[in-house]
């Protein structure tokens, strides 16, 4: 999978998603783009955006071009 940034809120990650998706309408994969929270010890969160589980060669090829484009993006291994 993709991931394509973490952000300290939920609007954060929407509002980034939201971008992505205008700006990107020809890549399936950014679709179906999915916010994670994820708790720190200190009681902090932050909110990653990924794809869904897509081929280590697509993720690539898809990170290529985000980043072109200054979009961070860089690949996650999914269990």
């Amino acid at each position: 999978m993709a991931q394509l940034g973490a952000f300290r809120s939920r609007t954060g990650a929407l509002s980034e998603i939201s971008r992505v998706q205008t700006n990107f309408p020809g890549k399936s994969a950014l679709a179906s783009l999915t916010i994670t929270p994820l708790q720190h010890d200190d009681g902090s969160s932050i909110f990653r955006i990924t794809t869904g589980k897509i081929p280590a060669e697509d993720v690539q090829r898809l990170c290529g071009d985000l980043w072109n484009s200054m979009v961070s993006c860089m690949l996650r291994a999914a269990p």
